[in-house]
């Protein structure tokens, strides 16, 4: 089992754009408050087993606990990087750094495909504009336990 911890989770769901003055007033709150902290919903940890990966942490919006599991068999798409949905301009480091760039994660649950977006293992310098995660090993360590899944079903 490997083990990530301190991990910003959130759907592409969790992405729409602001309905409303308070949800824009919150937006540039975070912003100015926390102003390296990733857009997130979800911060827990992640650790990856031999069938599936899960998720648990703390839902922020709700104020609740919250768990994700996923059977590598449900997975239908892996991504390092930015899409339409997670773009740059939502970065927390103005997509200078390669360590900040999303995982993107999609899968199927309840008939219907849901994605997830992580940074794992997230920090920051305090004394510098030091910004680091470790998506790039996660990934790597995801796409072997998927692969081995597949392998075990055929």
């Amino acid at each position: 089992m490997d083990t990530f911890g301190r991990t910003f989770m959130l759907f592409d769901t969790d992405l729409r754009p602001p309905t409303s003055w308070w949800s824009i007033w919150y937006q540039i709150r975070l912003r100015v408050v926390w102003p390296f902290r990733p857009i997130a919903r979800y911060v827990g940890k992640v650790m990856l087993f031999d069938r599936h990966f899960s998720f648990t942490g703390k839902d922020k919006k709700e104020s609740s606990d919250y768990k994700l599991d996923v059977p590598y068999s449900l997975i239908t798409d892996t991504h390092l990087g930015f899409d339409d949905r997670y773009t740059k301009a939502i970065d927390v480091s103005l997509a200078l750094s390669d360590y900040t760039k999303p995982l993107r994660v999609s899968f199927v649950c309840d008939n219907r495909l849901m994605t997830a977006y992580f940074l794992t293992d997230f920090s920051y310098g305090v004394g510098g504009p030091s910004i680091n995660s470790s998506n790039e090993r996660f990934l790597r360590l995801l796409r072997e336990r998927i692969e081995r899944c597949n392998d075990r079903l055929k």
